[in-house]
């Protein structure tokens, strides 16, 4: 905009040195350079130091202090995640434990899925294991073992490998972490 206003600027000078006549006084107008230097801006780029200096000091403690609220933001998220994937191994096998027990001199009935869901525990447990914990791998590994080859029918029909599944798995959840629960 300022060009713009220079590149008409003598053409208005001349028209008002026509219309003063006499009172027109050259001095009174300002040169076209200096016009363009009152608008005229620069840019120096000059480095920081990188400690010190309060510029970037506030910067450095801001900085810390969103990498120690974001690092027990993570923290907290990745704890809840894991206590959830405990707490949903925690019921599974609570449940089967329960399940595979007796009643009055009586067997528990269940269903075909108690033996498949303590097996997708096993598979949840090695997914969800982002962290490479050592507990949740053993678990994996106990569970694995306990149920491999044991089919709900087997567990129907023959009640010593009933009670030496649950006993199994009660020494899991025994194993289990102190979730609260």
């Amino acid at each position: 905009m300022a060009q713009s206003f220079i590149s008409n600027y003598d053409w208005e000078i001349s028209r008002a040195q026509a219309r003063l006549g006499n009172l027109f006084v050259r001095d009174d107008y300002p040169t076209t350079d200096s016009i363009s230097r009152k608008f005229a801006f620069n840019i120096s780029y000059i480095p920081l130091p990188d400690a010190g200096d309060f510029r970037v000091d506030v910067g450095n403690d801001q900085k810390q202090v969103l990498e120690d609220h974001y690092n027990e933001y993570y923290n907290r998220q990745l704890h809840s995640a894991m206590n959830d994937v405990w707490q949903r191994t925690y019921k599974v096998l609570s449940n089967m434990s329960e399940r595979l027990d007796y009643e009055q001199g009586e067997k528990k009935i269940f269903r075909d899925t108690l033996v498949d869901n303590v097996t997708d525990m096993v598979e949840l447990l090695n997914v969800c294991n982002v962290t490479g914990d050592s507990q949740m791998s053993a678990m994996s590994m106990k569970l694995e073992d306990t149920l491999r080859g044991i089919t709900p029918d087997a567990l129907r029909e023959d009640s010593y490998l009933r009670a030496e599944t649950k006993r199994a798995v009660d020494k899991v959840i025994a194993t289990l972490p102190s979730l609260d629960m």
